[in-house]
Formats: C-alpha cells, structure tokens, sequence
C-alpha cells in the first residue's frame, strides 16, 4: 500500500462514528459509580483515577473527588447522559457492574463508590 492510500485509509477510519449502545436500561445507571481510569483513546493508555459519581432517579448527578464537589441535572438521551453543567457524555458500554464513557476521552467506571 502506498502513503496516499494509507493515509486515505487512516482518515476513514478516524472519521468513522464511535459505537455507543444501542439501547440503554436507565436504571443500570442509578447508584454511585467509581471513576477508575481515563484514556484519550479507547485502546489507549491509561491513567488511574478515583472520583465518585452518583447518579439519583429524580435526574441529579453528584461528583466528588479529592478536591471538588460538583452536583446538577442529567437525563437520558439517545444514549448520552445529558447535563447542565458537567457537558454530554456518550454511554459506550453499560452492565451492573462497569460502565464506559466518552466525552472529550474515555472514562471506565466501577459500581459502587471509590475505596479511599
């Protein structure tokens, strides 16, 4: 393969849409969520985090970690979570026990709260 064809491979393959899940069980999402790990890439490299989130069924979002408490609003759209003040964060992966995030980079959380 030339350098053209490859780079025309590679901005197809840059521009392709990222898979987010199809259907969402909202309730999955309710609870407190530990932030483990970020990456700018979703096979990329990783670095540890520890923030919690939790998430009511009246519609509030609560975040805290070490240094910061934020709280807001959130709804479910098309399979983002949608806030006011924390940005749109498409849900890529959802179970009972982890779920992936993308907003500006991946986010990979654990249930339950973060173990200090």
């Amino acid at each position: 393969m030339n350098v053209k064809m490859f780079l025309v491979a590679a901005s197809f393959v840059l521009l392709q849409p990222l898979a987010v899940a199809d259907t969402i069980d909202e309730s999955l999402l309710f609870g407190s969520w530990c932030l483990v790990e970020k990456s700018q890439t979703q096979n990329g490299p990783r670095t540890t985090h520890a923030s919690n989130y939790g998430f009511s069924q009246s519609g509030e979002i609560q975040y805290q970690s070490a240094f910061f408490k934020q709280s807001d609003q959130f709804e479910v759209i098309d399979g983002s979570i949608r806030t006011d003040k924390m940005g749109s964060y498409d849900i890529v992966n959802i179970n009972s026990r982890n779920m992936i995030l993308v907003s500006d980079s991946f986010l990979y959380f654990d249930r339950g709260e973060c173990r200090r």
